[in-house]
Formats: structure tokens, C-alpha cells, sequence
């Protein structure tokens, strides 16, 4: 690449600039955007039961093995819930880490 002294040369795109602020819409957007994600980590966890206990139940009354199917498909269904919950508090720390917040605080 050729570059002569009076041109000044740009990041690439997909760098950010580190001296650009980003506007206070886009603040409260990705403020929402989280809010959102967090509040519907509640309602992730509560469809996952009743999905899991609506297959179970529906399998028990199929084949006539009540209520062993609704137990366990029950506990898939909380296990998926925990795991939505888990990736969110992972996604989370990852954005704090990347902030530079560690987490505790000072007296």
C-alpha cells in the first residue's frame, strides 16, 4: 500500500474507533436491548417447564406410564431453563469483564 505524508491512513472497518462516542440513542438502545435480555430470562425458564412437563404429560397419557415420562421430561425442561439463565449471566460477565468492571466492590 502505498502512502505518501499528507494522506492519513483510516482503521479498518471492523476496528472501532477508539476516540468516537457512541451517541446517547445508541446508549439507551443497547441499554433496552439488555433489559430486555435479562427480563426474558424468566419467562425462557418458565416455557421450558411447562414445555418439557406438556411433552411428558402427553407421553405418560400416550403410553400409559404415568408419571415417569412427565417427571423426567419435567426435569429437562428445568435443566433448559437454568441453562438460559446460565448463558445469560455468562454473556453478562463477559460484557463487564470487557468494560473492565471485575466484579467487586469498593468501600
Amino acid at each position: 500500500m502505498v502512502t505518501h505524508s499528507n494522506t492519513q491512513e483510516l482503521p479498518p472497518i471492523d476496528e472501532p474507533d477508539k476516540h468516537h462516542k457512541p451517541s446517547r440513542a445508541t446508549q439507551r438502545w443497547k441499554e433496552t436491548y439488555e433489559a430486555a435480555t435479562v427480563a426474558s430470562v424468566g419467562i425462557e425458564m418458565g416455557l421450558a417447564v411447562v414445555v418439557g412437563w406438556f411433552i411428558g404429560y402427553t407421553l405418560d397419557n400416550w403410553l400409559g406410564t404415568a408419571p415417569y415420562l412427565m417427571l423426567l421430561w419435567l426435569g429437562f425442561g428445568v435443566a433448559a431453563g437454568f441453562r438460559g439463565l446460565w448463558r445469560v449471566a455468562k454473556r453478562a460477565q463477559k460484557k463487564d469483564e470487557a468494560n473492565g468492571d471485575s466484579g467487586e466492590s469498593n468501600p
